[in-house]
């Protein structure tokens, strides 16, 4: 008869709580998200104190350290594209075109109505009507003719209408980039928690239009991590130091070391939980992040001292090293950028697993795949240009196995067109000729 008695098993299972989870999904976000964190703790938690200025100056977009700035050209057009020609006459077009070209590269222009009204010799309603209809395209803040006027522009375009805000905008932005919350506290009798609430949304507001325009041709890039060559080696570091600036509250501190009221004793224990776990999942994050990028910098040195191109290398490799999950590393290395001397490039860019090698034991990954593309299109015959098939079969002999279909995609990839188009493109380009 089989024994039907109730046994207890014991079993090991790796389940992760909550806290846990809100630290690996700190891992994955960028430094400028970090900081949003940060800021956003700050305002709610009294436990979480921060000195220095976190505010970025006004002068520079807030969260971007590198600016590849598009044509001229290409955002008047952009510009015009918005414009409905039949609405203005010949005499405000022309108006219209000086303005553009007197628009500076961030986006402003100081030209005021009657300036401009004086050199082209038109009425001062024409400049005015030109300049609000220039000031009422995207992105929003452009041909503003101050940084307050623009930030305000933006506030209003969000359906923000709070006249305190905009005074601070419009008096106390220098004291806003000095750190110096007491000025604006004392002057509008407000408090500092709601100084604080208000400088987040200043934060936000983009001080040079211009940047954050969408364009294909624009980028702006702030790099998480930064390594240079030094005598020793590699140093990698993470432009995070500002997150030094926050800390425990020693008042409040004090104030629940001393607290006899077991309800507000808990609530502070509940706050001094939340901002060690928010410092301790920062330093982990850092922490983790370096030694992936160390690892990174080892496997990929030809690449970071600009002999070599990148040697296939999977997540799976690094996590294998470092005796972590590859959910780790995807997590720690997702979204981020990383400077080295020859440029800004994403991190995950610096992973390539080993495409089709025949030949070649060691196998090529995608980028060099590319690049081999690139190159023979850029020596094909103009008359006749190479067809996704030719070039599968010239990598072929050159030991890279890759399929039609592959050489199709990595070409999207690149912009680059079929061989019948760029044979049309070719033909209208020899009859200009």
């Amino acid at each position: 008869m089989a024994d039907i008695r109730p046994r207890m098993l014991l079993e090991h299972k790796l389940s992760l709580n909550q806290l846990q989870i809100q630290s690996l999904e700190m891992l994955a976000l960028t430094n400028t998200e970090i900081q949003d964190v940060l800021e956003q703790e700050y305002q709610e938690n009294p436990m979480l104190d921060h000195q220095g200025n976190n505010c970025a100056g006004y002068e520079a977009p807030l969260h971007y350290a590198r600016e590849m700035t598009a044509e001229s050209e290409q955002l008047r057009e952009d510009i015009i594209m918005q414009l409905k020609r039949q609405d203005f006459s010949e005499r405000e077009w022309a108006v219209i075109e000086y303005l553009i070209q007197s628009m500076d590269d961030r986006g402003y222009c100081k030209e005021n109505p009657e300036e401009v009204a004086k050199v082209l010799k038109v009425d001062r309603g024409i400049a005015v009507k030109c300049l609000e209809a220039l000031r009422g395209l995207e992105p929003v803040g452009i041909f503003s003719a101050s940084l307050e006027q623009c930030l305000i522009s933006q506030l209003r375009a969000a359906g923000i209408y709070d006249p305190i805000l905009e005074e601070i905008i419009e008096k106390y932005l220098s004291a806003v980039s000095e750190g110096k919350i007491s000025t604006i506290t004392r002057a509008l009798h407000i408090s500092t928690a709601q100084v604080g609430k208000y400088l987040h949304i200043i934060q936000k507001l983009n001080p040079v239009p211009v940047t954050g325009y969408k364009r294909a041709e624009t980028e702006y890039i702030h790099p998480d991590i930064v390594c240079r060559k030094k005598d020793s080696g590699w140093e990698v570091k993470l432009t995070d130091d500002w997150t030094e600036n926050y800390y425990l509250n020693d008042y409040y501190l004090k104030l629940y070391a001393e607290c006899t009221d077991e309800e507000l004793k808990q609530y502070f224990r509940q706050k001094l939980e939340r901002a060690r776990f928010i410092i301790n999942s920062i330093e982990s994050r850092r922490n983790t992040i370096l030694r992936i990028l160390k690892e990174i910098v080892r496997r990929q040195t030809g690449y970071f001292e600009q002999r070599e191109g990148l040697v296939p290398m999977r997540m799976e490799d690094i996590a294998d090293a470092l005796d972590i999950h590859v959910s780790t590393v995807s997590r720690a290395v997702k979204n981020k950028y990383v400077e080295y001397p020859g440029g800004t490039v994403p991190v995950k860019e610096l992973f390539g697993a080993a495409v089709g090698a025949a030949e070649n034991k060691e196998g090529i990954t995608a980028k060099q795949i590319k690049r081999e593309i690139q190159n023979i299109i850029a020596d094909e015959d103009r008359k006749n240009p190479v067809s996704d098939q030719n070039i599968c079969e010239m990598l072929e002999r050159k030991g890279m196995a890759v399929s039609r279909r592959g050489i199709a995609k990595y070409r999207r990839q690149m912009d680059i067109l079929s061989s019948k188009r760029r044979k049309e493109i070719y033909s209208i380009q020899i009859l200009e000729d």
